[in-house]
């Protein structure tokens, strides 16, 4: 089991690491990225809200590696904000590689969760 958690942790930190170097520094691929799965163009407050919640999210990942709980609340808030993120996604119909590249962090967040609570 530590295998697979150390294994979702990189993958949800690496997502999440570049997702909010994109959204701190307002990147204009983030947010055409933003726009695609919310049909939103997110403002600046927005994108230093989600940006500064992913960093801490990663620190808690991070953190998780000594104390475990740190990875289950920080993969908790990676669940709920990608689960939220694919609903808006099939609710406005949105298929292909976009919604592929959501379900498999969000598929990254869940499994982190799971393999750290029972680690």
């Amino acid at each position: 089991m530590n295998v697979v958690a150390a294994l979702a942790s990189a993958l949800v930190i690496l997502e999440f690491s570049l997702q909010a170097l994109g959204m701190l520094t307002h990147m204009e691929a983030q947010l055409v990225q933003f726009d695609a799965v919310t049909g939103r163009r997110p403002s600046r407050s927005l994108t230093l809200l989600l940006g500064l919640l992913d960093v801490v999210g990663v620190a808690g990942v991070i953190a998780g590696f000594w104390e475990s709980v740190w990875a289950v609340l920080a993969g908790v808030y990676f669940v709920v904000f990608t689960g939220i993120m694919l609903g808006i996604q099939l609710r406005r119909g949105n298929r292909g590689m976009l919604l592929n590249t959501g379900i498999l962090f969000f598929g990254s967040a869940v499994l982190l969760v799971i393999s750290r609570a029972l680690s």
